[in-house]
């Protein structure tokens, strides 16, 4: 027990979360990132139509954690990932004059936080290749990864679904008839990032850096860390600003008859409310 615990207290420090308290009510399985073959809504949350129901969802993989994390032969090591990370360079958001000289410079290099959440959201890497899983349906180009089948509609929010689910998820007109494309992120929505994240709040760069140089525009870091109960978080080696600093994946958020209450001002999955602009204000000395 004790050579686990040490384990999970290396990664939780890695990831710079080691010391910071949990952002909301985490039960991923009632969550939009649940994206396991669960009918039970006493076991996760339902499929169907809806802004928070599942709209995409496995075939026959009944595991919830699989899609992110695996506990070997992780890649990248850190924290057990267990998807191929995108290559693809991404537009930052870096044109406003408000922005310090730091935040102008943002980058996000290989090993970034912020590339865990574009293995999906890029709208390019499929979202159902994985290093590792046992019921798949293919083997991908690269003689190593597997696929595992999906189903769902990601473009028709309101639609309804067939129970048993049938077919891939719809990328664009009649989504190929249930064919998989190579590119099978997300198209439209607002969870489609793209790798144009210019239209987004700036990631990718040293909070500790930015704040020297704004002039107390930007809160010193245990403020942040005080007005935010340490749920806003910063990343190693420098302090950086990642798209988790503000958000949880395992946040529910979710309220539904039959299902665990969730918190509806987490959404969309957000590390503490935003309120009267709380989140906000707990950085930005306005």
């Amino acid at each position: 027990m004790k050579r686990y615990a040490l384990i999970i207290g290396f990664v939780s420090t890695v990831m710079g979360v080691g010391t910071h308290a949990t952002a909301g009510p985490g039960n991923v399985r009632f969550t939009k990132h649940n994206l396991s073959n669960n009918m039970d809504v006493s076991k996760g949350l339902p499929i169907g139509a809806g802004a928070d129901q599942r709209r995409i969802y496995s075939l026959e993989v009944d595991q919830v954690c699989i899609f992110c994390h695996t506990p070997h032969n992780a890649q990248p090591v850190m924290p057990l990932w267990n998807k191929a990370m995108p290559n693809q360079t991404f537009n930052l958001y870096t044109s406003s004059r408000s922005l310090t000289p730091t935040a102008r410079s943002a980058s996000l290099p290989a090993g970034s936080v912020s590339l865990l959440c574009l293995s999906c959201h890029d709208g390019k890497t499929a979202i159902n290749v994985l290093h590792n899983a046992s019921q798949i349906s293919s083997m991908a180009d690269n003689g190593i990864d597997k696929i595992v089948d999906i189903g769902g509609d990601y473009d028709n929010a309101m639609g309804g679904f067939p129970s048993p689910p049938t077919g891939g998820i719809s990328l664009g007109i009649f989504g190929g008839f249930g064919e998989y494309p190579s590119n099978m992120g997300k198209t439209d929505g607002d969870d489609f990032a793209g790798n144009n994240l210019a239209d987004d709040h700036p990631i990718g760069f040293s909070y500790t850096a930015a704040q020297g140089e704004s002039n107390d525009r930007l809160r010193l870091p245990e403020d942040v860390n005080t007005m935010s109960s340490g749920k806003i978080r910063f990343f190693s080696p420098n302090n950086s600003v990642e798209c988790s600093s503000c958000h949880d994946p395992h946040v529910n958020y979710t309220v539904g008859a039959g299902t665990p209450a969730g918190d509806p001002a987490l959404k969309p999955f957000l590390v503490m409310s935003n309120v009267g602009s709380a989140m906000c204000l707990a950085c930005h000395n306005k």
